[in-house]
């Protein structure tokens, strides 16, 4: 029952299902819960060769203000502008950290976080042409789908 992302790396076993829109969602290391409701609008599309152009994280849409929540318990890793768009990183447990952006902080460097604190607001800026949240996630073999690394497992519904 174990579930793999999508470079064939190991992940985590689901323990547990919820529809994308909802918050909790079981997994074996705990609770993951989803950083933000919201359509996801753009997915996670890595290039071939780090090198490449790729969309190395999960777009998801949010109106300006929207809380954003820390998915699973972590230190806050970073605070601040990269090329200026705000950004939040989470560093968790097993090296993964995790990136919101753009988004302002309720949180300071170094502060430790629990799945479902929240971390930020949905700010203006990014990639999106509307508001949304770009999520990522990184460990030491490169960028992952967050979904997958994060335990945020979506439930396929039958037809």
């Amino acid at each position: 029952a174990g579930q793999a992302s999508l470079n064939s790396r190991p992940v985590g076993t689901l323990a547990g299902q919820a529809s994308l829109n909802s918050r909790p969602v079981g997994t074996l290391a705990g609770q993951a819960i989803r950083p933000l409701p919201g359509e996801i609008v753009r997915i996670f599309d890595p290039p071939a060769h780090p090198w490449l152009a790729g969309h190395r994280g999960v777009d998801v849409a949010a109106d300006v203000g929207t809380d954003v929540v820390s998915p699973l318990p972590g230190v806050v890793r970073f605070v601040g502008d990269i090329a200026g768009v705000p950004i939040v990183s989470i560093a968790h447990d097993g090296g993964l950290i995790s990136t919101y952006q753009p988004v302002q902080a309720v949180v300071t460097v170094g502060d430790i976080v629990n799945a479902g604190d929240a971390i930020a607001t949905v700010s203006e800026g990014g990639h999106c042409p509307m508001p949304c949240v770009h999520i990522g996630a990184k460990d030491e073999y490169g960028y992952r789908n967050p979904f997958l690394a994060l335990h945020i497992w979506p439930r396929l519904l039958p037809w």
